[in-house]
């Protein structure tokens, strides 16, 4: 192969490289200014946005030095937890794929609830985690400020006895924003927690089938507070009475890009008067 061959070759090698280099680290927040003013509407009904951060970086960075705050204040006690939670992960991981773990930043928090009460009005209900783990995106949804009352469900007992360390740090700071409830329980047994929720919320990405089925269900069933929304991560739930109303995509579970499902349920009163 001629010299001139060679070059051409390599240079064709380093664009190819660089472009896919560019895609995978190219920053959540370049991206979406990147979409300039089409970011801020939704491109097709079936294809996720990465919206536009309304959020200044000062409120971002202030919520994530917060939360990290927090965390460091029950470092201790949360990482005696979490040896015993590693020890424990393959038994979980063998029994139910349900119990994966993942965590929502803080900034993605933000930003979602931000997106949501911008496009559907204040929230008068409560912000309900389904599947909370150790805490961390329910508090993120209390330091919002957006709800009096935030409220966390988690099946690992591992999970809940760290998320309740991180309660009482959160409890004890000045001020705290919103009212913090942790429970340790099953949902499809404990789906009272979801009564009077503005914002049920569901990091979604590893549910079976069956738990997704029987989130549809409950979520028919419990009266939540009008207009409730519902968010839901890689998956919907099949839910007659949800609309689905935006599909967005935002960083998640380690950085990488998730899709969120944004559903709202249809007021039943509107079906009586009719």
């Amino acid at each position: 192969m001629s010299s001139t061959s060679t070059t051409i070759l390599r240079l064709a090698r380093t664009i190819v490289s660089s472009a896919k280099d560019s895609r995978q680290q190219l920053p959540f927040r370049k991206l979406a200014n990147a979409l300039g003013p089409s970011g801020s509407q939704v491109l097709a009904q079936n294809t996720p946005r990465v919206p536009t951060v309304s959020d200044t970086d000062d409120d971002n960075n202030a919520d994530d030095n917060k939360l990290k705050s927090l965390l460091e204040s029950i470092e201790s006690p949360l990482h005696a937890l979490w040896k015993r939670q590693q020890k424990e992960g393959a038994k979980i991981q063998q029994y139910n794929s349900n119990s994966t773990y993942g965590e929502t930043p803080p900034r993605t928090m933000r930003t979602l609830l931000s997106i949501i009460q911008h496009e559907h009005g204040r929230f008068d209900g409560d912000f309900v985690d389904v599947g909370s783990g150790n805490g961390a995106a329910t508090i993120s949804a209390a330091l919002t400020g957006h709800f009096q009352s935030v409220k966390g469900i988690e099946y690992e007992e591992s999970r809940h006895q760290a998320a309740l360390l991180l309660e009482k740090a959160y409890s004890s700071s000045s001020p705290a924003s919103s009212s913090v409830e942790f429970r340790n329980g099953d949902i499809c047994k404990e789906a009272n927690i979801l009564n009077n929720a503005s914002v049920v919320f569901c990091n979604s990405v590893t549910w079976n089938a069956q738990l997704s089925g029987d989130m549809g269900l409950l979520l028919e069933k419990q009266t939540l507070e009008s207009p409730a929304i519902v968010v839901s991560i890689s998956r919907r739930f099949p839910c007659p009475s949800m609309n689905l109303v935006n599909i967005l995509k935002l960083p998640c579970n380690g950085g990488e890009d998730f899709v969120f499902y944004i559903c709202q349920k249809v007021d039943d009163s509107n079906k009586d008067s009719s």
